[in-house]
């Protein structure tokens, strides 16, 4: 198992690790376009070192990106990877997978937007990603509790 740095996190005494979310931004078209999928890499990988030590852990992967630079044709290709990425609804053997992932895009004010390329209700929309994460912590170890 090796080190693992973790951006958002939750736990208790009696679960452990019950909640862990790594982001990922890209400031830049040519940083978005060139190195996107070694994020969503980065993320699986991290996604499986959680997952392979906190089964019932709900990770969580975001990546996020201004709207000026992104493009329909990138954001249609994100959209299809990331969603290959959930859901993990079941804690055994499925260690690359997400409770949540999330594409989170802004605009110059820096408010959320969905792009009007992508499905209006995609499990990959932030809110259904985070209610998504907030439902398996809460099933897998405060329910139980």
């Amino acid at each position: 198992m090796r080190w693992q740095e973790v951006d958002v996190w939750m736990s208790d005494d009696l679960s452990g690790l019950v909640l862990a979310v790594d982001p990922k931004h890209f400031q830049s078209a040519d940083s978005l376009s060139k190195n996107w999928k070694n994020g969503h890499n980065d993320l699986v990988a991290f996604a499986t070192n959680l997952h392979e030590r906190f089964p019932m852990c709900a990770v969580g992967g975001v990546i996020a990106m201004p709207e000026w630079a992104s493009s329909e044709s990138i954001l249609r290709q994100m959209h299809g990877i990331c969603s290959r990425s959930i859901p993990r609804d079941r804690p055994v053997n499925a260690y690359g997978k997400f409770e949540g992932f999330a594409l989170v895009v802004y605009d110059e004010r820096g408010e959320l937007v969905w792009p009007t390329p992508l499905p209006p209700h995609s499990p990959l929309h932030p809110s259904s990603a985070f209610q998504t994460l907030a439902e398996k912590v809460y099933s897998r170890t405060l329910a139980i509790v």
